[in-house]
């Protein structure tokens, strides 16, 4: 399996902070040909959403998903989703990106970095941001183990609690230039 390092405020493999749409296009195609060497290798880009003149945009290529945030030609941060999990470590400071747990992998970043979270539960938040590191960490829904004592919770949740499990996990790890 390939390993590849996250870079503070560099970028994440191939893919580098600063680019323009054309050199990272570029990037994410010889990526993907490094990551899955056989099969199609077409490329698919989507435009998101333009928000306070970031651009950001999505790349697929095979079954991997990537998350480029432009500011004019210049990409200002670098996402890569879970999906490369089957093909590559992605480390940051030595632990796997998308194996190692949420709270876990947030310790481990808080002794670099400050950490900023989008809600009042630090344990339950979707997003982290650590700005003096430059990384960006996303998840679709929060999970955490004390959810399990939450008898309220878990009479709602009882059916898919075995899928929550996945959300004690990263679904997106992102590097971001320094401001």
């Amino acid at each position: 399996m390939k390993h590849i390092n996250i870079d503070l405020h560099v970028g994440i493999g191939l893919l580098k902070l600063g680019m323009n749409p054309e050199q990272m296009k570029a990037a994410v195609l010889q990526q993907c040909k490094e990551l899955v060497p056989t099969g199609n290798h077409r490329l698919a880009i989507s435009e998101d959403r333009e928000i306070n003149g970031i651009q950001y945009r999505r790349y697929f290529c095979n079954h991997l998903f990537f998350l480029i945030a432009f500011k004019g030609d210049s990409a200002v941060e670098i996402g890569f989703n879970k999906l490369i999990k089957d093909t590559a470590v992605i480390s940051l400071y030595g632990m796997d990106a998308f194996a190692t747990p949420a709270e876990q992998l947030i310790l481990a970043l808080k002794e670099f970095s400050s950490c900023r979270y989008d809600s009042d539960d630090e344990l339950l938040s979707t997003e982290y941001e650590f700005d003096e590191i430059g990384i960006r960490l996303w998840r679709q829904d929060a999970f955490h183990p004390k959810l399990l004592l939450d008898e309220d919770y878990m009479n709602m949740m009882y059916r898919v609690i075995d899928d929550m499990r996945e959300f004690l996990y990263f679904d997106i790890v992102a590097v971001r230039s320094k401001d």
